[in-house]
């Protein structure tokens, strides 16, 4: 008795998905060696052997293949990510471990990284579709990453999860934008710890909260409480570790605009 063959639809299923695998690898190795203006849509179908028709049945254009090729580059680093995440770290650790593959996936290629990501925040229709469905996925186990925590004793019991995770989302967005187009691009590790300074920072309003024990004597005279002389207060200080996320700009340099001299004295 002979073994039926396979479903004709698992058969076309089985080479779309061999086609588009060999689309993906010589437009990965065409951006690489040319950048994005020398790489062509008809220079990427005659690598991966295809015809230029095929080729537009996966992707409409180069700003498309693009997004294949890193699109899939960040679904895989997320979730190899996710998977090895370990709960006994603290959560800096935790959210380091998450975020850190995206820098190393970056530095190799910073321009097209950076358009790459620029693209996703000006996409409209099937492809805003697309890019908000991957970032609701992302936000999610990173949602779940927190509710642990929470559970766990590592945050507030109160903790809002999911818009927690999304402003994470927002500030690993803009600081991997910075990051890209400083000189320091190619060095992943200051791209990670300029994140994880800003993640610390975030993170102290997350932090559990501690009953707070009074420490002023009850006033003998309580028809006239006493307040603190005027001279005796200290000008407000920022906490140091906020200073320095905000104010430290010496692995990402940037250009400062001198403030005018105050004529009104």
């Amino acid at each position: 008795m002979t073994r039926s063959s396979a479903p004709p639809t698992t058969q076309r299923a089985r080479k779309k998905r061999a086609t588009l695998a060999k689309i993906h690898a010589a437009a990965w190795t065409l951006f690489a060696e040319r950048g994005y203006e020398g790489c062509t849509t008809r220079l990427v179908a005659e690598r991966a052997g295809v015809a230029v028709g095929t080729l537009f049945v996966h992707v409409r254009d180069k700003d498309a293949l693009l997004r294949l090729v890193y699109g899939a580059r960040v679904d895989s680093a997320f979730g190899e990510a996710f998977r090895t995440v370990r709960d006994e770290v603290s959560v800096l650790d935790r959210l380091d471990h998450v975020f850190a593959p995206l820098f190393l996936a970056y530095c190799e290629q910073p321009d097209l990284a950076f358009r790459f990501l620029h693209q996703t925040l000006t996409l409209e229709g099937a492809d805003a579709k697309v890019q908000s469905e991957r970032e609701r996925q992302f936000c999610g186990s990173l949602t779940a990453l927190l509710t642990r925590a929470s559970l766990d004793g590592d945050a507030r019991e109160d903790l809002d999860s999911a818009t927690f995770a999304e402003n994470l989302f927002a500030l690993y967005r803009h600081v991997v934008l910075r990051w890209l187009r400083s000189d320091d691009a190619r060095d992943p590790d200051i791209g990670r710890r300029a994140l994880r300074r800003v993640f610390a920072v975030a993170w102290q309003g997350a932090r559990p909260r501690k009953k707070a024990q009074s420490t002023m004597a009850p006033s003998k005279n309580t028809a006239q409480p006493v307040f603190p002389s005027r001279k005796n207060l200290a000008p407000p200080k920022l906490p140091q570790d906020l200073r320095r996320a905000i104010l430290d700009d010496d692995e990402l340099p940037t250009r400062r605009r001198s403030l005018p001299p105050d004529r009104s004295r």
